[in-house]
C-alpha cells in the first residue's frame, strides 16, 4: 500500500512530538557492506545501536510520480484520487430521479382516483 505524501508527512509530525526518531529517503541496498541504505544511512549500523531493545518501525511508502489509485468500496470502480465515486454518485442520481417520477405517477393517480370518487356525487 502507498501512503500519500500529506498522510506521511502527518504521521512524520505526530512521530516526531511523541519523540520518536524519524528516517525518510529512499530504500536501497544491498550496499558495499551488504546492508540496506536508507538515504545515505546504513540501516545495519542504525538498528545496531537499538539491538534488544523493544522498538516500533512503521514502513510507510509515499506516492511518487506514479499515479495512485483508490477502488470504490461499493462498486470497484477505479479513481485516482479520494473522492465520492462518480460513478454511485451518478447511479444515486438516476435512482432519485426514478423514485420521485414514480412519486409524480402516484401523487397524479391519486388526484385522478380522488376526481371520480368525488365527482358522481350520487346518493
Amino acid at each position: 500500500m502507498i501512503v500519500l505524501p500529506d498522510n506521511a508527512a502527518e504521521l512524520a509530525i505526530m512521530a516526531g512530538e511523541i519523540g520518536a526518531e524519524i528516517l525518510e529517503g529512499r530504500l536501497s541496498g544491498p550496499s558495499a557492506a551488504g546492508g540496506r541504505q536508507l538515504g545515505g544511512l546504513d540501516l545495519d549500523a542504525y538498528l545496531a545501536r537499538l539491538r534488544d531493545q523493544h522498538v516500533l518501525v512503521i514502513i510507510a511508502p509515499i506516492a511518487g510520480d506514479e499515479p495512485v489509485t483508490f477502488p470504490c468500496d461499493v462498486c470497484g470502480q477505479v479513481m485516482t484520487h479520494l473522492s465520492p465515486c462518480p460513478q454511485c454518485a451518478r447511479r444515486t442520481a438516476e435512482a432519485a430521479r426514478a423514485s420521485e417520477r414514480l412519486d409524480i405517477l402516484d401523487q397524479v393517480e391519486d388526484l385522478l382516483d380522488g376526481g371520480d370518487d368525488g365527482a358522481g356525487g350520487e346518493g
